[in-house]
């Protein structure tokens, strides 16, 4: 049965959908090519905030964790 990918939570920074790819290029016969989840805004307010993983779920449940974590402490802070 196949899983089905979570929804992904909006940027920590800026609100904005996270982009979903994988990491290329990526050097032949190091690994399986891993997954990319990441937002980066250029300008004044410039950030990156973005998380890797070996399957493009296990990259975005981790940026989900990661949101959370981000989350979390601007509230507790």
């Amino acid at each position: 049965m196949t899983e089905h990918l979570p929804n992904l939570l909006p940027c920590p920074k800026c609100g904005s959908r996270p982009e979903v790819e994988r990491c290329a290029p990526w050097p032949r016969g190091m690994s399986p090519i891993p997954w990319y989840v990441g937002c980066y805004r250029g300008g004044e307010d410039e950030h990156f905030v973005g998380v890797n993983g070996e399957t493009q779920r296990e990259a975005m449940l981790e940026w989900n964790r990661e949101v959370e974590r981000a989350s979390s402490t601007t509230t507790e802070g």
